[in-house]
């Protein structure tokens, strides 16, 4: 049988696990009431978004659970893995991280009473992980030196979890990185992609102009160990000649002329078209069970995830490259 460290959390509705969490959220708050400034401008905003998920949804749609036996771990006691969800479109599955990543959308399901308990429960442990981490990793973070990348909870937030999303549709290999990455290595996400030895560092950023994305990448610690996942990385990869090797050629043919990639600029256009999908996308966020990833056209969701499995390896291989100089420094040195 597992066990707990501390109570396990279990909800019986999803009010009582709005209550739960807003006790927990103000213990956590009143706590951290004597830190330093650094401290409480980058906690408010994290804990906000945590309660999030317990937040009232913008639209709800009705969903059956899929259940497994639970396990050991941070959902400790928790058996909904799935829902079946219907939607004017017809019936949608979701695994237990997309239920978690739509409500952050603003997407509720309405589960049976056999189901609900389950669901809240859910949503509790995932807001009560993210307060936690939250906490732990501003004070982590204070006792880092280093230049500090400001975390942005605006459009470029939600451009992250857009992003998210399509890494994670077919399966679940994408996570965000620890908030001391982010803050100080500008490492949004960490991606798991079969055949490596580690998780990708992966940077979002909504960024489509050169010179602004210049800059950017130069403000990067070592750059060339990182997926960089804009309109403009992908862009440049659309209109190379071996983009090809990502997609059919007909289709890069035809996405090329959907993002209006001509011009003297053609990386520009194809940038702004990109981008333009997928602010589109995040506008219709709550029409959908899935959220944006629904309205973002199927050949840009798997042209981005070959894109980023690809620049993973690429990445790896340039940190491989760096352990070997310092070793082979090491050595001569002894």
């Amino acid at each position: 049988m597992c066990g707990f460290e501390t109570k396990p959390l279990v909800a019986a509705s999803e009010e009582e696990a709005a209550e739960q969490l807003s006790r927990l959220s103000e213990t956590a708050l009143a706590g951290e009431a004597d830190g330093t400034p650094f401290r409480a401008h980058l906690l408010g905003p994290l804990v906000d978004e945590a309660r999030g998920y317990l937040s009232p949804p913008a639209v709800w749609f009705d969903a059956v659970g899929e259940s497994a036996a639970p396990r050991c771990g941070a959902l400790d006691g928790v058996r909904l893995v799935g829902a079946r969800v219907r939607w004017p479109g017809g019936v949608v599955r979701l695994r237990r991280d997309q239920i978690l990543s739509a409500r952050l959308w603003g997407v509720g399901l309405r589960f049976a009473d056999g189901d609900r308990a389950q669901a809240a429960t859910l949503l509790l442990h995932a807001a009560a992980n993210a307060v936690r981490e939250a906490v732990e990793g501003v004070r982590k973070a204070e006792q880092r030196r280093g230049r500090l990348h400001v975390c942005d909870h605006g459009y470029g937030r939600r451009f992250e979890w857009l992003a998210l999303d399509i890494l994670n549709e077919e399966r679940h290999v994408a996570t965000r990185a620890a908030l001391a990455e982010d803050l100080f290595e500008k490492t949004d996400l960490r991606l798991r992609v079969a055949g490596l030895h580690e998780t990708a560092r992966v940077q979002v950023s909504a960024v489509t102009g050169r010179s602004l994305h210049e800059r950017k990448v130069a403000a990067i610690p070592r750059p060339e160990e990182l997926v960089l996942l804009t309109p403009r990385t992908l862009a440049i990869a659309l209109d190379r000649p071996d983009a090809a090797e990502l997609l059919a050629a007909a289709e890069i043919q035809r996405l090329r002329q959907r993002c209006g990639g001509v011009g003297h600029d053609r990386v520009e256009w194809l940038a702004r078209g990109l981008h333009g999908f997928l602010k589109a996308a995040i506008a219709r966020a709550t029409e959908h069970p899935v959220g944006p990833l629904a309205f973002v056209p199927d050949p840009i969701r798997r042209f981005t995830r070959a894109f980023a499995a690809r620049e993973a390896r690429r990445a790896e291989e340039a940190r491989q490259r760096r352990f070997d100089l310092a070793s082979g420094l090491r050595r001569k040195a002894a």
